[in-house]
């Protein structure tokens, strides 16, 4: 039967229901609606690769990462000479991409080639995973999953706290990267509840704050982590047109939490004025 662009879009749609009721009843999977709808061909591709890894999924067994990339024979590390470790490094990586395994390193400053080498071929051959073969499905890893890195951490919390800073009006805010007490900012000392609307009061005392970057310029790494940044902020005054910049210095005191990561505890914050405003 030919269907009209239509009557096919109507047809894939309530496709999709039904594939979607059928996958919550068998495998408790979560749908949430998007604001945006979702054109009907590629959700319903994307459901069946649902389908697809949900079936693959129940009856699956783990298995080393060695075994599941074919045991391969890597070198020593101490068979390698330091100048060739890089290249070493692309052709084990190969392999795992062969493998549909994807390994990323987000501060590779600070992950020397030698420690990466060994992680590629000592440490991450013993982990165990999922033995599922499907197309285009991959593994993805990341080494500071592995080993925690105080610089990312410490920028995740950041962010983290900006982000709640900067939620709309009586939106719900978790304090998940805010220290239970001992809270500061500048003089202030905010209990946790009110450390988010102290802030704002400092920074939109003449204008609302409308729109923000941060930029980090050093991050410290001591008993307390003092990551410096800069932040750069566009404000709107109510019932006015104009919109002006404003520039922070920003210091952010943190530390190492029991629960893994870092916690936010004080920040520091001075108005940066450029030659024409004073």
């Amino acid at each position: 039967m030919d269907y009209s662009e239509d009557a096919n879009k109507f047809f894939l749609n309530e496709q999709n229901k039904k594939m979607k009721k059928e996958l919550e009843e068998k495998f408790s999977a979560n749908f949430y609606e998007s604001e945006s709808e979702l054109d009907p061909e590629i959700e319903n591709q994307f459901l069946k690769n649902v389908e697809e890894y949900e079936r693959l999924h129940e009856n699956a067994v783990y298995v080393k990462v060695s075994e599941y990339i074919g045991n391969p024979t890597f070198k020593s590390i101490d068979e390698i000479p330091s100048f060739n470790i890089a290249d070493e490094i692309e052709k084990v990586l190969d392999i795992y991409s062969a493998h549909q395994i994807n390994i990323d390193v987000l501060e590779e400053n600070d992950v020397n080639d030698r420690d990466y080498y060994i992680f590629l071929t000592e440490e991450l051959p013993g982990e165990e995973i999922e033995n599922i073969n499907m197309t285009d499905w991959t593994y993805n890893y990341i080494y500071e999953e592995f080993h925690p890195n105080c610089k990312l951490d410490s920028k995740d919390a950041v962010n983290s706290v900006l982000i709640e800073l900067f939620l709309e009006e009586n939106s719900k805010r978790y304090y998940t990267y805010l220290a239970d007490q001992g809270l500061f900012i500048n003089d202030l000392k905010p209990s946790r509840e009110d450390f988010y609307d102290a802030f704002r009061t400092l920074l939109d005392y003449n204008g609302k704050v409308i729109d923000h970057i941060l930029e980090y310029r050093d991050i410290c790494i001591e008993d307390t982590i003092e990551v410096t940044t800069t932040l750069n902020t566009k404000h709107k005054l109510a019932q006015c047109i104009e919109i002006f910049d404003k520039k922070w210095d920003i210091r952010f005191y943190l530390r190492r939490s029991e629960f893994g990561g870092c916690e936010l505890f004080g920040a520091r914050i001075e108005e940066l004025f450029n030659e024409l405003n004073g």
